[in-house]
C-alpha cells in the first residue's frame, strides 16, 4: 500500500470472478488485451521462460532471487520431444515357460505375468510338486487365461532331479523358450556362526540351480532367461551374508550368459510384501525395511517394470524402492563413492534415528558443534552452496536464502530432529549458529532414548541368529 503515500489509487480486482459474473465484460476486456499483444501495443514485463521439465530450476531461481520479473512455464518447449514407447513383452504361444518356484509366492505371481503377457505353455516345478498347499486352484486359475499348465516334482539344486524334470519337459511340451528361476532359501545367521554345513543350503538352491538351468538348457531354443536376485547385493543385508553372495553370485552368471550371446537378465528385487517368504512373516519384512530402507512393493508393482527391465538389454537390473538416507544408518557401504550420486540426490529420510542417539550421548558442547553442521548441510542444500561455504554467524538472508528457503529449513530440520522448531525469521539476522543454539535447548529437553534403541536393536539382532532353520524354507523372493 506505499504508493498510497504519493495520492495514487490502489484497486484490487477479483479477477477470477469476472469471467464468472460479468462474462460479457470479461471477454470484450481479454480480446483487447490481446489485440494490444498482437499489435505489440503493450509488452509484457520483463520475464524467464522454463519448459515444464524445468519446473525444479524456475523454483530454485525464486527461492534464491536471482531473477527479474517473471518466470514462465510453457508448455510449447517440450514440442517436438519424443517419447520413447513403453516397452511390450510378448511371449510365445508355442513356447513352453519353465518357473522354478512358481507353484507358490512371488513365483506364482510371475507365472501369472507370463501368462498373460502371451505364454500358451508353462512347466511349474517346485520339491513338493502337486502336493504343495493350494496348487491345484492355482493351476486353475492359470489354466483359464488359456495356457497348458504342467506341474512338476523336483529339486533345482540337485542337477539330476532338474535333468530328469526338463526331459519330460521337452517330450510332453512345446519347445521351452523361456526360464525363471524364483526360488531360494533364506536363513538368518550371523558371520561369526557361519560354516559350510549352513553354506550349502543356502547356496544350492540359488546358485547350484541357476549353474545346472545354464548348462542343461544350452540346446533349447531360449529366449527368456531371468533370474531372480534381490537388491541386498548392492547394499549387503546384516544377519544374511551367505544369502547376499548367492545372488550377487547368480548375477555374475547372468553377466557371463550375456558375454557368451546368450539371453540372461538377473533382477535385484526389493522386498515384495504380498507374496512369498517374508509376506508370510510381517515382521521380518518391517525389520528388513527398518534396517535396510528398502520399501516393500507390491508383487504387481514389481512385476509390472518387467518389460522395460527386459527390453533394457542389461545382464543386471536392481529393482527398489530405496530410502538411502534412511539405510546408511546400518549401512556403512552407503558412505563409498558408488552412492555419492544417490546420497547427493535425497534428502535426510524423516526421522533420522542415529542423529538423535548421537546428540542424546553428546555433552552440550559437542552437541551444539554437531547441530551447527547440521544446520549448515540443510541450508547448504536449499541454497545449493557448499556446505563449507557457509559462515555460521553470517544471517542467511544475506546468502541468498527468502522466507520460502526459510520454511523448507525449518521443516527438514523438524522432520531430522523430530523436535519443533519456532518459525524461523530472517529479519532478525538469523544464521546457523542461531538456529543450532535454539535447536540444542530443544533437543536437551526431548526424550535420551539412545540406550533403549540400541538394546532394541541388539535384541533383534540376537532373537534372528537364535530363529530355528525351518527345512522347507524354500520360497519365491
Amino acid at each position: 500500500m506505499r504508493p498510497l503515500r504519493q495520492n495514487i489509487s490502489y484497486f484490487a480486482i477479483d479477477i477470477d470472478q469476472l469471467p464468472v459474473r460479468r462474462p460479457d465484460l470479461a471477454r470484450r476486456l481479454l480480446t483487447e488485451v490481446s489485440a494490444a499483444l498482437f499489435n505489440r501495443e503493450i509488452r509484457p514485463l520483463a520475464h524467464r521462460v522454463f519448459s515444464f521439465g524445468e519446473l525444479e530450476d524456475a523454483f530454485r531461481l525464486m527461492q534464491s532471487s536471482g531473477h527479474i520479473g517473471k518466470l514462465v512455464l510453457v508448455p510449447d518447449a517440450n514440442a517436438g520431444v519424443s517419447l520413447r514407447k513403453a516397452s511390450e513383452t510378448v511371449l510365445r504361444r508355442d513356447g513352453t515357460y519353465l518357473i522354478i518356484g512358481g507353484i507358490e509366492g512371488f513365483g506364482y505371481e510371475c507365472a501369472r505375468w507370463v501368462v498373460a503377457h502371451g505364454a500358451g505353455s508353462i512347466a511349474l516345478l517346485g520339491r513338493r510338486g502337486s502336493a504343495t498347499p493350494g496348487c491345484e486352484a492355482r493351476v486353475k486359475e492359470l489354466e483359464g487365461s488359456g495356457a497348458e499348465i504342467r506341474v512338476y516334482q523336483g529339486d533345482v539344486a540337485d542337477r539330476r532331479s532338474l535333468a530328469t524334470v526338463l526331459d519330460a519337459i521337452r517330450a510332453n511340451q512345446s519347445p521351452l523358450r523361456g526360464v525363471v528361476h524364483a526360488a531360494s532359501v533364506i536363513e538368518d545367521g550371523l558371520v561369526a556362526d557361519i560354516d559350510l554345513a549352513r553354506i550349502a543350503p543356502i547356496m544350492a538352491p540359488k546358485l547350484g540351480g541357476a549353474i545346472a538351468l545354464d548348462a542343461l538348457t544350452r540346446n533349447d531354443p531360449i529366449e527368456l532367461f531371468l533370474l531372480f536376485s534381490s537388491a541386498t547385493t548392492l547394499v549387503g543385508a546384516p544377519g544374511q551374508g551367505v544369502y547376499v553372495a548367492a545372488n550377487m553370485a547368480l548375477e555374475a552368471l547372468a553377466r557371463r550368459r550375456q558375454a557368451e550371446g546368450r539371453p540372461a537378465l538377473a533382477i535385484a528385487w526389493s522386498p515384495i510384501e504380498d507374496a512369498g517368504h517374508l509376506a508370510e512373516r510381517p515382521a521380518v519384512l518391517d525389520s528388513l525395511a527398518r534396517r535396510l530402507g528398502a520399501r516393500p512393493i507390491p508383487a504387481a508393482q514389481a512385476l509390472a517394470g518387467l518389460p522395460a527391465m527386459i527390453a533394457s538389454g542389461l545382464p543386471t537390473v536392481a529393482f527398489a524402492d530405496a530410502n538411502w538416507s534412511e539405510a546408511r544408518r546400518s549401512l556403512p557401504i552407503l558412505a563409498t563413492p558408488l552412492f555419492a550420486e544417490s546420497r547427493a540426490k535425497v534428502s535426510p529420510s524423516p526421522v533420522d534415528e542415529s542423529l538423535a542417539e548421537r546428540l542424546a550421548s553428546l555433552d552440550p558442547e559437542a552437541a551444539l558443534a554437531m547441530l551447527k553442521t547440521v544446520v549448515a548441510e540443510e541450508a547448504a542444500t536449499i541454497l545449493r552452496l557448499p556446505g563449507a561455504g557457509i559462515d555460521p554467524l553470517r544471517p542467511l538472508s544475506e546468502l541468498g536464502m527468502d522466507s520460502l528457503m526459510a520454511v523448507e529449513l525449518r521443516l527438514a530440520l523438524e522432520n531430522r530432529l523430530r523436535v519443533d522448531l519456532p518459525l524461523v525469521s530472517l529479519t532478525e539476522g538469523t544464521s546457523v549458529a542461531s538456529i543450532a543454539a535454539r535447536l540444542a535447548a530443544a533437543v536437551s529437553t526431548g526424550p535420551r532414548d539412545g540406550e533403549v534403541i540400541a538394546l532394541a536393536a541388539h535384541h533383534e539382532a540376537v532373537e534372528a541368529a537364535r530363529s530355528p532353520v525351518d527345512p522347507d524354507r524354500v520360497a519365491a523372493e
